[in-house]
């Protein structure tokens, strides 16, 4: 999605979030439900920072937990 498509949509709203989410935890899939019950378009940004010792995950494996995370809380 392009950034001028959410100025041009004036009926839509955007429900925005930011994680590092390195390690996932209980408090980012709270997170994530937050933001889908809220009405909008959900939208959640990680961070793609990587750290041996601070942030062991490397970015797509963070994604994998996040969409893991979305997909089991749209099924409750």
């Amino acid at each position: 999605m392009l950034l001028r498509e959410f100025f041009e949509a004036a009926e839509k709203t955007a429900v925005l979030a930011f994680g590092r989410m390195n390690p996932p935890t209980i408090g980012h899939q709270k997170l994530v439900a937050k933001v889908a019950s809220v009405p909008g378009d959900p939208y959640i940004f990680l961070s793609q920072t990587q750290k041996p010792k601070t942030d062991p995950l490397d970015f797509d494996t963070k994604l994998q937990f996040a969409k893991h995370s979305a997909s089991s809380n749209n099924s409750s």
